[in-house]
């Protein structure tokens, strides 16, 4: 294929033609853009939706991409950056995939904590020091509560069990 007038101004380098010739021309980069965290199904559709050829999704500033229906500044700021990278397309590393996380407990709400806002082993003490309120999870909600609870005086053996 000739790519000669494929040409990305903001990277200032040539862009990789479409892989598909059945998908809009922006398909394939949007679909490539789906391994930034936050960037799903949904929020890809809107933006292949607003940008149909792979040029103007280059082109595109960041303004632009935050105008875009579910794309915050957050991700239009991430996306921008990619897209600068284009053809190559160098991600930011993942906040989340593949980094070993520390289980918290929330004292308040007697729950752990979700997984999306844990921290990693090495800023979990700095965690903690901000949420006073929480503390490491060592199965905290599996201890049995209320009128569950039966001390272990009151537990009837076999023996006693059978004389009844």
């Amino acid at each position: 294929r000739d790519t000669t007038a494929l040409w990305c101004p903001a990277a200032g380098r040539p862009m990789m033609p479409p892989m598909s010739p059945t998908s809009p021309p922006s398909a394939d980069l949007v679909r490539r853009l789906g391994r930034i965290d936050q960037f799903g199904p949904k929020r890809q559709a809107s933006l292949q939706e607003a940008f149909k050829t792979e040029a103007e999704l280059c082109e595109a500033s960041e303004k632009d991409l935050r105008s875009v229906a579910k794309i915050g500044p957050g991700l239009a700021k991430v996306l921008h950056g990619v897209l600068a990278t284009h053809p190559e397309l160098e991600f930011p590393p993942s906040k989340w995939r593949g980094e070993a996380r520390v289980a918290m407990w929330n004292t308040r709400t007697q729950k752990k904590v979700s997984t999306r806002s844990l921290p990693t082993e090495e800023g979990a003490e700095a965690w903690l020091e901000k949420r006073p309120h929480c503390e490491r999870y060592t199965g905290q909600d599996m201890t049995l509560r209320g009128p569950n609870l039966v001390s272990d005086a009151s537990v009837m053996g076999e023996a006693d069990y059978l004389m009844h």
